[in-house]
């Protein structure tokens, strides 16, 4: 072979391995991860959805607690068999997760505001500083939920993770502040499996998260494993449209369903509005969905009927009165999937320059807030989140702007319940590549990752009162590509 034949061989090879690196490719977001969707998970029965607290339920059991643990200091040092059956882990450490790892103590945090902490060549990363954390993690699926379909969930990872499950790859992901969640069903087994989670501190993906922060990485939310019937519900969108005097409403619903089992069916979804007292004050016309083997999602939608208008109390920062909706899909094997959402009867409108919520002008008195704690970093606890409130209501605080990235989902359900007016930012921040021509937001290869990260906010977090206003994102350049996630 002569040096020229060399030379394009040996770049090619380079080429292909930097293609083979979902972690260094600005097209690839994502492998196998679920389509996004408002959070809700199954329940026993529609009785236990009566509550202002999370409800509980047999089909979702937590991951959280120790994982057996390994920090290597860059790509190349990571334990590549680590999650193929058989590998000795016996010498790995035991770390709690959800947690930040640098505050465990392997690596470091690093704060810094516009300068990456890495090369700056989108969308490569390179491996001369990449530390890669690797954990597993056994567990046993419940018996009751023989014969039903497995999830897992990810309640968030920075900055890119690989999945796998029993030695078989499950997928990929990166947007370290929104939810992952992949189907394991096929590669379970009897007995006792075992995760394997491969976290890459930097990616493609860091260059969109470049907010002004401590910098921390690994699991830093929650794991849970949750189980639908084969039937399920996968999603549902709920809106509500107030009369012009903001006396009477009408509530629209979208639900999604879909076969899990690769056998087509017919399904039914029935919707029950509770009030707070938990009094049933509205029966939603019946949805009629045709399953399709694919798996593909069947949609429909109904609304209250004409002559049957409800007469909300209306939700706002001041009164921030909140009714219960309970869906049931039955499928014509006799399952039923039942889920639950809370919902705010409010109207948001901007109307001579001014923004109107229910009507009324508005003094939004806000701060914007990252998830930080002086203990554990980006992991924060519902208490913690609670704290934050309760300051924000003695010091008259009555808006957040979550800067700037989307947080974990209970922020939300607290901001409905004790009345918090949200702007819903999206994890879109590429400040270390300026404004100019270099900003990833003129880049057509990065137009993916911007409208994604986008979409993807909108549907987790659809159906919270709360939210008033979306944020494309923080200091990322004005080019097409947030015009596309418009």
């Amino acid at each position: 072979m002569n040096k020229e034949w060399l030379c394009v061989a040996v770049a090619a090879l380079c080429l292909s391995a930097h293609a083979a690196r979902e972690w260094e490719n600005e097209q690839v977001n994502a492998v196998n991860r679920e389509p996004a969707r408002a959070a809700s998970f199954p329940l026993a029965k529609a009785a236990d959805a009566l509550t202002v607290e999370d409800p509980a339920t047999p089909y979702r059991i937590m991951l959280n607690g120790d994982w057996t643990y390994y920090w290597s200091g860059s790509p190349d040092d990571r334990p590549a068999d680590f999650h193929k059956p058989g590998f000795d882990a016996s010498r790995w450490f035991t770390i709690d997760v959800p947690s930040c790892v640098e505050m465990r103590g392997y690596g470091i945090p690093i704060y810094t505001n516009i300068r990456y902490p890495h090369q700056r060549k989108p969308p490569l990363i390179g491996t001369e500083y990449n530390p890669v954390s690797s954990y597993l993690k056994r567990f046993t699926v419940p018996a009751a939920w023989q014969g039903r379909p497995v999830f897992i969930r990810f309640d968030g990872v920075y900055s890119a993770f690989y999945l796998w499950v029993n030695g078989k790859y499950v997928g990929y992901s990166e947007d370290s502040k929104l939810p992952a969640e992949f189907n394991l069903t096929k590669h379970l087994k009897p007995g006792e499996n075992t995760l394997a989670v491969e976290v890459y501190r930097w990616s493609d993906g860091s260059y969109l998260e470049d907010q002004d922060m401590f910098r921390f990485s690994g699991i830093y939310r929650d794991v849970s494993l949750f189980s639908p019937p084969p039937a399920e519900l996968r999603d549902f969108s709920v809106t509500t449209q107030l009369a012009a005097d903001f006396k009477s409403a009408v509530l629209h619903l979208t639900a999604k369903g879909r076969a899990l089992n690769g056998k087509a069916a017919a399904a039914a979804v029935k919707g029950e509005l509770f009030d707070a007292a938990f009094s049933r004050v509205a029966t939603l016309p019946e949805l009629r969905l045709a399953l399709t083997a694919d798996g593909a999602d069947a949609v429909a939608h109904c609304e209250t009927p004409p002559g049957q208008e409800l007469a909300p109390r209306l939700w706002s920062a001041e009164d921030p009165y909140l009714y219960t909706l309970v869906l049931t899909l039955a499928g014509e094997d006799g399952s039923q999937d039942v889920r639950t959402c809370k919902v705010g009867f409010r109207r948001v409108e901007i109307r001579d320059g001014k923004i109107l919520f229910n009507g009324q002008a508005v003094k939004f008195k806000g701060v914007n807030r990252h998830e930080t704690t002086p203990e554990n970093g980006r992991t924060v606890s519902r208490e913690e989140m609670l704290k934050d409130i309760l300051l924000f209501k003695q010091n008259n605080i009555n808006t957040v702007r979550t800067s700037h990235y989307p947080c974990h989902y209970a922020w939300y359900q607290l901001c409905d319940r004790y009345g918090i007016y949200v702007v819903g930012e999206a994890n879109v921040e590429s400040h270390g590549m300026g404004y100019e021509k270099e900003s990833l937001s003129h880049v057509a290869s990065w137009e993916k990752a911007h409208v994604e990260r986008n979409v993807n906010q909108v549907e987790n977090y659809k159906n919270h009162p709360s939210i008033f206003m979306w944020s494309l994102g923080n200091e990322a350049g004005p080019g097409k590509n947030f015009k596309a996630a418009y």
